[in-house]
């Protein structure tokens, strides 16, 4: 077996070609503990990904989640029971020998070799197997579309002049294959049902499948109640397969002919007989949304009467959202080219992982008047009334610096004090992952008509620390930065535990809980200001 080991490729030996984009590849995974990574995009999709091929996903937070969020150490239980699910059988049928890429069981096995990559952007993470025996390089890769949802693309290779106890390298190769998803949530289930009620919500799940447009979908007969209410669950999740035009698709393996399947967790798998002559490569893909209602679901099955345009739509939108990531990095100085890779490569991932947590200006220094209106009313009801005499002044955008010179002509204590602190930054989301279950995120970039979502959110500490480095790229930012904090500093130097556009949060005593205290430092404020200074 493999020793683990880390590289970086950059394809055509350029920090960002195109068409493709650097990744850092770890070899021999399997002899390393298990290790999440983040699956970043610019919309609101998320997902944790484990090496060990555990995934949990969804969209906005762990409440609209495709794949149960649980903490890691479960997490790590649920490969191929939850996320992935892949069997490959050598010969015709299902009857000869199995081979399951990233079960748990097959980790010494001396045939198999394992292998993870991700993009330096972490809008790509890829789980690879090869079967030296057989001759065959297992790749399953995740990627968001912001428009489509979470993209799983799998691969199956016939490695070309390899040779093995069962593969001829002049041979073709016969396997029968069962790939997909499996536990595929239904919209409407919080955490607390996920951890608490899961014997109870799969009973209430229900799969159909259109095996005309190659889409099931999983959704909740009716919403968890035990009142004598009618409690209708309206939204869906949704699942389609690209590629692969001679697989079976099974939402019960044990009903081949099923078209439904009641009171059982989600699922969509792909059955095929494939045939592999040495060096081919056989491609398909299934994407996956959550919170799709009627209309949407009728939207998509019209759209899957062309699945081929259908899915080149998906290929052009993730192309956009790479472009989209790309640019937000770049806009805070992340993207560098030198002569030492390792140290670009580790750049632009502080970068990337730091705008996500502080964000970063929606358009430079420009302010939109609309926006600050609204913050001023969100902050203070009535105060934009009060502010329009003054912003009458500005045009409809304006500079940050024009609308803090306008803050020193309030008369108003609120509207100075907002005016000089107001932010036009996106792309913020709180701090979280499934090694912090105390930590939950938010995620909320866009609004509801799509335009960038003007606010911050995060947790104290976490905002500070990347304020201070954003502000040496963005430098018209400081001043209302420091502004926000001062502003959230209590007379005896105590910080909230959250700060967001919209305030901050404090904590709130809980003397039955021991973790009731996590954020709260009050020794951060003032040496924390005074270090910036």
């Amino acid at each position: 077996m493999a020793e683990s080991a880390l590289s970086i490729t950059v394809p055509n030996g350029s920090v960002l070609p195109s068409g493709d984009v650097p990744r850092y590849r770890v070899d021999g995974v399997d002899r390393m503990t298990p290790f999440f990574m983040s699956l970043v995009g610019p919309g609101d999709g998320w997902a944790f990904v484990s090496s060990s091929g555990a995934i949990t996903a969804g969209r906005g937070s762990p409440e609209h989640a495709l794949f149960p969020y649980l903490t890691d150490d479960q997490l790590l239980d649920t490969v191929g029971r939850s996320g992935s699910s892949t069997t490959i059988t050598l010969g015709s049928d299902a009857t000869g020998t199995v081979w399951t890429p990233f079960a748990r069981d097959t980790a010494d096995d001396p045939q198999i070799r394992r292998a993870v990559e991700k993009t330096l952007l972490s809008d790509e993470i890829v789980l690879e197997e090869r079967h030296t025996g057989w001759a065959l390089c297992w790749r399953v890769s995740w990627r968001h579309s912001p428009s489509h949802g979470l993209v799983r693309s799998a691969t199956l290779t016939r490695e070309a002049g390899k040779t093995g106890a069962a593969a001829d390298p002049g041979k073709t190769l016969r396997v029968f294959i069962r790939d997909g998803v499996v536990n595929v949530l239904p919209p409407g289930v919080s955490t607390r049902t996920q951890r608490q009620l899961s014997n109870l919500l799969d009973a209430y799940k229900l799969t159909e499948l259109d095996r005309g447009r190659r889409l099931a979908w999983t959704r909740l007969n009716s919403g968890l109640t035990d009142l004598a209410e009618p409690c209708e669950s309206l939204l869906a999740s949704t699942v389609w397969l690209a590629g692969m035009p001679e697989a079976t698709l099974l939402v019960d393996p044990d009903r081949p002919d099923a078209g439904q399947r009641r009171g059982a967790r989600g699922q969509l798998l792909a059955a095929a007989r494939l045939t592999l002559v040495p060096g081919e490569t056989r491609q398909w893909s299934m994407v996956l949304d959550v919170d799709r209602d009627a209309a949407q679901v009728a939207d998509l099955r019209a759209a899957l009467v062309e699945p081929e345009r259908h899915w080149e739509a998906v290929q052009l939108d993730l192309q956009r959202a790479r472009d989209t990531l790309s640019a937000l990095v770049e806009s805070a100085d992340g993207l560098q080219s030198t002569g030492d890779l390792a140290a670009s490569a580790h750049h632009t991932s502080s970068v990337l992982f730091n705008v996500m947590r502080g964000g970063v200006p929606a358009d430079g220094a420009t302010v939109h008047r609309v926006d600050v209106e609204a913050f001023l009313e969100q902050r203070r009801l009535g105060l934009a009334t009060v502010a329009a005499p003054l912003l009458d002044q500005l045009p409809e955008t304006a500079t940050l610096s024009a609308l803090g010179a306008l803050a020193e002509q309030a008369q108003d204590v609120d509207l100075r004090r907002l005016l000089g602190s107001y932010l036009p930054l996106t792309f913020s989301r709180r701090h979280g992952d499934p090694t912090r279950p105390w930590n939950t995120f938010s995620i909320q970039v866009a609004d509801a008509s799509g335009r960038p979502s003007l606010r911050y959110e995060g947790n104290w500490r976490d905002i500070f620390q990347n304020w201070e480095a954003l502000a040496y790229s963005f430098p018209d930012l400081l001043d209302p930065m420091i502004r926000t904090f001062l502003d959230a500093m209590t007379i005896d130097g105590y910080n909230p535990y959250r700060i967001a556009t919209e305030g901050v949060d404090w904590e709130v005593p809980e003397p039955d809980n021991p973790w009731s205290n996590i954020g709260y430092w009050s020794d951060h404020q003032v040496p924390y200001l005074t270090a910036a200074a």
